[in-house]
């Protein structure tokens, strides 16, 4: 077992709660700060528009993403704050189960994505799916012959939420191969590597890892 400051979070990074008593789906928060062995402080959950309520004394499972760990901790809210913004003070953990992963290490995903690449006659689109990622690259299947090793091309991942955009990552093909798991038939697998990422992508595809690591915590 780990501590929460053995786990050193970032303020501002994306934190998952579950209500324990509803076993409802993750409600996403962000880390606003801590003060060790006293209380953790979180911005209000966000449903598709406006904060979602969540009672003090609620029992709360917490799991995130940190460095190279998957963690999840149990905690409970010790107040609400509405003003200056909706905000939640957390008892901070004594205990965080925590798995280390490595960089090249694929988790097994089920999303759906695009290709999508420059032609002579503008940009192509290609429907995929994503079927594992890592920090680093990615698997997924698509039509056969649509992209070849070496080939430079933009992959877009479908929006985890309601009212969020599609996520457009850089990637470069390092492989690609016969499958027969395709939706309708014959497919390619198509191996990729992330080219060229900013903040805000990196920090998609961490929270992508997140959500699929997080939920053998």
């Amino acid at each position: 077992m780990a501590t929460l400051t053995d786990i050193q979070l970032d303020f501002g990074q994306s934190l998952q709660l579950q209500i324990v008593r509803l076993d409802q789906s993750r409600l996403h928060v962000k880390l606003i700060g801590y003060l060790a062995d006293q209380t953790l402080l979180v911005t209000a959950p966000i449903g598709s528009d406006r904060a979602v309520l969540v009672d003090e004394g609620e029992s709360l499972v917490c799991r995130g993403f940190a460095g190279r760990s998957a963690f999840g901790f149990l905690t409970r809210v010790t107040k609400v704050v509405q003003a200056p913004f909706p905000h939640l003070f957390l008892v901070y953990p004594k205990e965080v189960e925590s798995v280390v992963v490595r960089k090249s290490a694929r988790v097994t995903v089920q999303r759906e994505a695009a290709l999508l690449k420059s032609t002579e006659q503008g940009e192509l689109r290609e429907p995929a799916t994503l079927i594992d990622i890592s920090a680093s690259g990615c698997c997924v299947t698509a039509k056969p012959d649509f992209a070849t090793a070496k080939e430079s091309m933009s992959l877009l991942l479908s929006p985890g939420r309601a009212g969020e955009a599609e996520t457009r990552l850089g990637v470069i093909v390092r492989s690609a191969r016969f499958s027969n798991s395709g939706a309708e038939g014959a497919a390619f697998q198509y191996g990729m590597e992330f080219v060229d990422l900013n903040a805000e992508q990196k920090q998609a595809v961490e929270k992508l890892l997140q959500e699929q690591l997080s939920r053998g915590l």
